[in-house]
């Protein structure tokens, strides 16, 4: 296996862990109950989402080359798919979280 390739493979495994972190994280504070902050999810998503853009723009222009840029341009589109999420997300909790609350206490 290549060096490339090798390093390819090692950027998988943490993007999983990475993932499974995040998602255990969200179980934690699900758990505890604790509500999202809308604005602080929204800016940091946008500051995240400006990041991987440049990073795409920049990762793109290589992706016939090796695999490990093609596991780049997919990590990178990944990324920001994920930061819009974030945004939408934010947006949500910002308009209906509040929204839900009310109806569960009319009804």
């Amino acid at each position: 296996m290549t060096q490339q390739r090798r390093t390819a493979v090692l950027s998988g495994r943490l993007q999983i862990i990475l993932a499974i972190w995040v998602l255990l994280d969200v179980l934690r504070r699900t758990a505890v109950g604790r509500e999202p902050i809308s604005a602080l999810m929204v800016g940091i998503g946008a500051l995240a989402l400006l990041a991987n853009l440049l990073c795409l723009v920049l990762v793109r222009r290589h992706r016939e080359g090796g695999v490990h840029m093609r596991a780049s341009v997919i990590f990178s589109t990944n990324d920001t798919l994920a930061n819009l999420g974030v945004i939408v997300a934010g947006l949500l909790v910002a308009c209906w979280w509040p929204g839900v609350a009310a109806a569960s206490l009319i009804c």
